[in-house]
């Protein structure tokens, strides 16, 4: 399949194919390795979840001029009708910036035939030609994302934590439990609240699920007086002694009653558990009174991402 101006031929690039190991790397702005058995640690990353069928290269394209590779992107697609967009970042060239540019448009016709509702890119700051690459092709900007981490193994200063709660633990057959709990985090919600209903709650979901390694034991709906009001889902991060915080969310009308210190301390309990040593989360900046929380737990930040978007005509 191949589409573009009279400058540039843009080609989806088959996985495996002989392209498809030097695309990648030039997706990742790194200089690839003679032997296609070799990758480097992004590209290997990313082809181990391929295996793992949590994340699909399917919408990896290439844009050729004259026969040449000038640049290459990837919607990597995970579960949930979304998909997160990985673009080169090293713009030198006005052939490549233009390459892009039109790239980065055929990718989103491609996504939205295939019912994606949601492409995202996460974004260096200071990468000034990404962002001038991304506006033309048709995203929009929509926050800075705070990446955190704390060890586990640190003492936690006395907190007001709840001790009302009663736990439930993920099941299938408790899939819609788990949906209204994260529904009702939803109102009123300081953390990307312009995503809040661009995709249906079980496609959330799905999408928490793919993100590292799932385990139902690690994943709560938070209860009092027989209403959800709080959700924690934590992942395993292949590879590392990581538990990250996939999502945590408060019910609106139990904000400021504890839940959220119980929340946090449940997540540290259950990495001491596994072993691990770090738990890490993202946040969303505006989100005062979260980052205010995850600083009195000694959250340290790590480095940020803008955050830019991009959505089917759908939503």
């Amino acid at each position: 399949m191949s589409s573009g101006s009279d400058e540039f031929q843009i080609i989806r690039i088959a996985d495996g194919s002989p392209t498809c190991h030097a695309a990648l790397h030039l997706v990742f702005d790194i200089e690839c390795p003679p032997v296609e058995s070799v990758s480097a640690p992004q590209v290997a990353d990313l082809l181990a979840n391929v295996r793992l069928r949590t994340v699909s290269i399917d919408l990896l394209l290439g844009a050729y001029r004259r026969g040449e590779l000038v640049t290459a992107c990837l919607a990597a697609e995970s579960p949930g009708a979304a998909a997160l967009v990985f673009v080169p970042s090293n713009l030198e060239s006005d052939a490549k910036y233009r390459a892009t540019v039109a790239t980065l448009k055929r990718l989103q016709t491609l996504a939205w035939k295939q019912s994606i509702v949601l492409l995202e890119v996460l974004v260096a700051p200071g990468r000034g030609a990404l962002a001038d690459v991304l506006k033309e092709a048709g995203f929009r900007y929509l926050t800075r994302l705070r990446y955190l981490m704390r060890d586990v193994t640190r003492k936690v200063q006395p907190l007001k934590a709840a001790h009302d709660l009663k736990w439930v633990e993920y099941a299938p057959e408790r899939e819609s439990l788990f949906q209204r709990a994260v529904e009702e985090t939803y109102v009123q919600s300081q953390d990307c609240p312009e995503l809040t209903g661009l995709r249906r709650t079980a496609e959330v979901l799905a999408g928490h699920r793919a993100t590292g390694i799932f385990d139902p034991a690690l994943w709560w709906v938070a209860g009092r007086n027989e209403k959800p009001v709080g959700v924690l889902l934590l992942n395993r991060i292949p590879r590392w002694p990581v538990l990250e915080v996939v999502y945590m969310g408060v019910a609106h009308a139990a904000r400021g009653t504890g839940v959220a210190d119980a929340l946090l301390q449940r997540a540290v309990n259950a990495g001491l558990r596994i072993g691990a040593d770090t738990l890490s989360l993202a946040v969303d900046q505006r989100n005062t009174p979260a980052c205010r929380m995850y600083a009195r737990w000694d959250f340290v930040e790590k480095g940020p991402r803008d955050a830019w978007i991009v959505t089917s005509p759908r939503t």
